[in-house]
């Protein structure tokens, strides 16, 4: 759900004891989260994610090797996702969420990492202005991209909602309608954590969840982050710069 608000990350990227002390409560708006991470996020270093995709309630791993993502044309497996950090923010607890199937879990984890990496003002204030969000770094929004997408089958995550969104033509009422952000014949808005779907049930792209009851300043800002930019076309052979493209006539 989009509000006015994410994350910029530390110089020396530990994430902070006020998050980790924070208690989760649930029945507060999403536009105002509070959560609790069932371990620090304090770790430096690389991991690579090593999980079974089968503990995810209901998700069949079907397909050969447990769900895969694509990006630029190479497969990805979850144990193939390295949990790399710019900010030395520690990545396993998402994993672990994601691959227990801990969607409304990891979602919380998200949003604090996002706090985390958009710096010291959204730290202190809880949430990220959507100004911050391009002070996160490239490689820590994609490691948490990939996260998402390994362990939905390619069914959640910010590039997912990105692709759905531009389907739509940008437009943000069909964009919410078409993951399930809505409900009711008047498509109200959904505002609390149990109004929303934490499950493979959910419609494609339903989550991460981004705060959009003020504005959609702060998911657009999400997808704009260079981490989703779209990869440049390369030429077509014989297109002469500046001239003619023989292989067009």
């Amino acid at each position: 759900m989009a509000s006015k608000t994410i994350c910029n990350a530390p110089a020396c990227g530990q994430v902070s004891r006020k998050l980790a002390s924070v208690q989760s409560t649930r029945s507060l708006k999403i536009s105002h989260p509070s959560f609790t991470l069932r371990r620090s996020v304090h770790r430096f270093g690389q991991t690579v994610v090593r999980a079974g995709l089968d503990s995810i309630p209901g998700f069949s791993s079907g397909l050969k090797g447990g769900p895969q993502i694509t990006r630029g044309g190479n497969v990805i497996k979850p144990e193939d996702v390295v949990l790399e950090s710019e900010a030395g923010v520690d990545y396993e607890p998402l994993r672990d969420a994601l691959a227990a199937g801990e969607f409304q879990e990891a979602d919380d984890i998200t949003r604090a990492l996002l706090i985390e990496l958009a710096g010291e003002g959204a730290r202190e204030r809880g949430w990220v202005y959507f100004t911050e969000v391009k002070s996160i770094s490239v490689k820590d929004m994609k490691t948490m991209d990939d996260l998402w997408r390994a362990y939905s089958g390619g069914k959640f995550g910010f590039s997912v909602q990105k692709s759905i969104w531009q389907q739509c033509s940008k437009r943000w009422p069909k964009f919410f309608k078409r993951i399930n952000w809505v409900q009711g014949e008047q498509n109200f808005y959904r505002k609390w954590p149990g109004e929303f779907i934490y499950s493979m049930d959910a419609e494609k792209g339903h989550l991460p969840l981004t705060n959009a009851l003020r504005g959609t300043e702060l998911i657009q800002a999400i997808f704009k982050h260079p981490a989703f930019a779209e990869p440049e076309k390369p030429p077509r052979p014989g297109a002469a710069k500046g001239g003619f493209d023989s292989t067009s006539l």
